[in-house]
């Protein structure tokens, strides 16, 4: 390792099983006869600690940019747009069967679909605000229409 003159050396024969348990791929026997080594062992010690300070900082952390995650989302929901007619009709005829329901249709991209998910949803939770049926009046709120999707 790095500058020699000032850390103990290791043990020749365990500087391998030394990387191993610094990254937990040492089990076992092996790994229990070595911490008792490490008990006794200066040299193996410091260089466990050296590989304890030096090897994070040889790993770049490599975190993509919001650029990337953004052209990603793009990307994605354009590919998951791209399914052909027939296979969107074959995949909505098995979610029908398995869910026993017409599933709903919405596209990420043109956000067809949108406007009648939304208010099958309304149907589902109700058309009046909470705030308004906590108060007692939901009959007299207007109901809930989904905006139209912006291009």
């Amino acid at each position: 390792m790095a500058n020699r003159d000032r850390t103990p050396n290791p043990c020749k024969e365990l500087e391998e099983d030394l990387v191993l348990l610094h990254y937990s791929d040492l089990a076992g026997a092996e790994r229990h006869a070595l911490q008792d080594h490490l008990v006794s062992c200066a040299g193996c010690t410091g260089y466990l600690k050296e590989l304890a300070t030096l090897l994070p900082l040889t790993v770049k952390a490599d975190e993509p940019s919001q650029t990337f995650w953004h052209d990603y989302s793009r990307e994605l929901r354009h590919k998951i747009d791209a399914v052909s007619a027939d296979e969107l009709k074959k995949q909505r005829d098995r979610l029908k069967r398995a869910a026993k329901k017409t599933p709903l249709l919405i596209s990420a991209v043109s956000g067809e679909g949108m406007p009648e998910a939304l208010r099958a949803l309304v149907e589902v939770i109700g058309e009046a605000p909470v705030s308004l049926k906590a108060k007692g009046g939901a009959a007299q709120a207007e109901p809930w229409t989904p905006a139209t999707p912006q291009g």
